[in-house]
């Protein structure tokens, strides 16, 4: 079975603690649960994102709108996800 976590940043959502936001927002439970890969909102790019690029992890992005954007990720990830445009 392949799992993926899907990442964004939830250093401005109060609903969480502090200690949560940074857990939930860098990932860092992905060494007890170990996803096969790791999608990230392109608008909430962090830290997480380059170390698990340096580190050879599959990264997918999302939600790319424009051509622009593709452009912009299409050698930083693996696998880019679409949204209101078509590639």
């Amino acid at each position: 079975m392949i799992r993926g976590q899907i990442v964004q940043d939830f250093m401005k959502d109060k609903t969480y603690s502090l200690i949560e936001r940074i857990i939930l927002s860098y990932s860092l439970m992905n060494v007890i649960t170990r996803p096969d890969f790791i999608s990230y909102d392109y608008r909430s790019l962090n830290t997480g994102f380059y170390l698990y690029t340096f580190l050879k992890g599959f990264v997918s992005i999302w939600p790319i709108s424009s051509q622009e954007s593709e452009n912009n990720f299409q050698k930083q990830a693996n696998l880019i996800i679409f949204e209101h445009y078509l590639p």
